[in-house]
């Protein structure tokens, strides 16, 4: 049986797989990184460190983890579409 992800979710494990990939290929250790979303929950859910949602919880923990191992310093800024799209 296949689950469903919410776009919240997709949105959020998109994000967190490229920086999980684009960290070790380009060796950006000890990096200052911007990550835009146009997702106030997944902004909301790093910020805070946790999510209701466990599916969002564990990205987030995906992406603290991420953070420590590599000696990163993260920073998920909300967009709104509308913007991006401008």
């Amino acid at each position: 049986m296949t689950e469903t992800k919410s776009s919240n979710w997709r949105e959020l494990n998109n994000l967190v797989e490229t920086l999980e990939q684009v960290v070790v290929t380009h060796k950006l250790q000890w990096s200052e990184i911007f990550i835009f979303t146009n997702t106030t929950t997944a902004e909301a859910a790093y910020w805070k460190g946790t999510s209701r949602s466990r599916k969002l919880f564990e990205l987030v923990l995906r992406l603290k983890i991420l953070e420590l191992k590599h000696g990163l310093i993260l920073h998920v800024i909300h967009v709104s579409g509308q913007r991006m799209i401008a």
